[in-house]
């Protein structure tokens, strides 16, 4: 009786395994070669997302830290949209799964969307802070029908970047973009890994 259990194991496992393994991505069921990377609408930082030491209100510049990170972002003209941007047309050019289309009427396009940007403390304990992104990517047909759609996320817990000194953030703004970008980089990896 164990050895047919045993033999049954086996054949589940190598059967799930094969059946995964010919499963492709939205790229292979639609034979996508070629799509277009819409560039994002410019994302305002009034909409940046702050919750670290010092904030009063969850998700909202409601401390001195949040609105002194907004402002350096601001002042050295840090946005996470073209950061985001460039990150996923990067991760589509090193992947080499499908060709970047320059045309805007490619039959396939690639609409990018952030839900959520900032900088949070990664547990009650830290006070250091991390990047915080919620990017969604979505694959329409030129004809406006949705493909494909997900969103991924770099979030306090668990997060893909170090913490980093609030009074580091404020005083150098290239390490606002630099945590912004390793986050953006993160998560377009994993996008165009889903693709």
């Amino acid at each position: 009786m164990k050895i047919i259990c045993l033999i049954v194991s086996a054949l589940i496992v190598i059967f799930s395994n094969l059946a995964l393994a010919g499963t492709g991505g939205v790229l292979q069921k639609y034979s996508i070669t070629s799509i277009h990377l819409v560039p994002m609408a410019p994302i305002p930082l009034t909409q940046m997302y702050y919750q670290g030491s010092g904030s009063v209100l969850m998700g909202h510049m409601a401390s001195e830290t949040g609105t002194e990170i907004k402002a350096t972002a601001e002042k050295n003209d840090i946005h996470i949209d073209k950061i985001a941007t460039e990150e996923v047309q990067q991760a589509l050019e090193s992947s080499r799964k499908v060709a970047i289309s320059a045309d805007e009427s490619s039959p396939y396009n690639l609409l990018l969307a952030i839900y959520q940007f900032g900088f949070s403390a990664p547990n009650g304990f830290s006070s250091k802070l991390v990047p915080v992104l919620t990017l969604e990517c979505q694959i329409k047909s030129a004809d406006g029908k949705s493909l494909w759609k997900d969103r991924f996320m770099a979030l306090p817990l668990g997060n893909p970047v170090p913490g980093i000194k609030r009074d580091d953030l404020v005083q150098d703004p290239q390490r606002i973009e630099s945590a912004w970008r390793a986050a953006a980089k993160n998560l377009a990896d994993k996008c165009v890994k889903a693709l």
